[in-house]
């Protein structure tokens, strides 16, 4: 009902094959160098100026290149949470919270547009997923990110600290299907009634932590309304919050 005449054309995207991403770590490589090497091997992507399409069959993950961390193998709509928010225009030190951070891509992507004087706060409650994002950051050479593992309620002692504050909430990962189709069986109208609330209750937290005048950036990998224009719907309702075009 949502998508009316363009569901036919969702199942259409849904089953074609999934695209590469890839990120330069503009601290380890201009991205002029890159394209230089990497010539017909890629394609920009229009709203990420590090930001590509790797065309070729080559084995990303096991290249120098991303040993090295001057790459990081990133979808491209991941990236535009991060593209939108404009913070690399800002040109001054910046408190930043990545509060829902693993593996690491957007707070990579944010140590990137940040001046090296910031501070970049990355927290992931799952301990195990907590080790993923720690080595992403040591691989990719970053000394103004502090990664933590905790719950997001035991962040408020930050309350009002932050200058920009990202939230990628967990979620039903319906913009998954694509490229891990057994995601298409756990779905359940269940499980997006259970994100939602949980998404709420992050939000909650994540209000408070944001400084006056500072910016709070929501984004999920789902297409579900109730976890979208939902959540921001009741959020505008409930906190003294404005949106800004993007």
């Amino acid at each position: 009902n949502t998508l009316g005449a363009d569901y036919d054309k969702y199942q259409e995207a849904i089953n074609q094959d999934s695209v590469r991403g890839i990120r330069v770590n503009t601290k380890r490589m201009p991205v002029a160098e890159f394209c230089e090497k990497h010539k017909g091997e890629i394609v920009k992507i229009d709203y990420a100026d590090d930001g590509f399409v790797f065309k070729s069959d080559e084995k990303i993950g096991n290249s120098s290149e991303h040993l090295s961390g001057i790459v990081y193998l990133q979808e491209p709509s991941s990236m535009l949470a991060v593209c939108s928010s404009g913070i690399e225009k800002e040109g001054r030190p910046l408190k930043v919270l990545d509060l829902c951070a693993s593996p690491g891509g957007k707070t990579s992507q944010i140590a990137c547009r940040i001046t090296e004087d910031s501070l970049l706060v990355s927290n992931e409650i799952i301990s195990s997923r907590a080790g993923v994002l720690f080595s992403n950051v040591e691989r990719q050479g970053f000394k103004n990110v502090v990664v933590l593992n905790e719950k997001p309620e035991n962040l408020l002692v930050f309350e009002n600290f932050f200058d920009y504050v990202f939230v990628d909430a967990p979620c039903s990962g319906e913009g998954m299907f694509r490229k891990n189709p057994e995601t298409i069986s756990e779905w359940s109208e269940e499980n997006i009634k259970m994100c939602a609330d949980r998404q709420k209750e992050i939000l909650q937290v994540a209000e408070k932590l944001v400084s006056a005048g500072g910016k709070l950036v929501y984004s999920t990998c789902t297409f579900a309304e109730a976890e979208d224009e939902n959540i921001v719907e009741w959020f505008l309702e409930n906190f003294n919050y404005k949106i800004e075009d993007v």
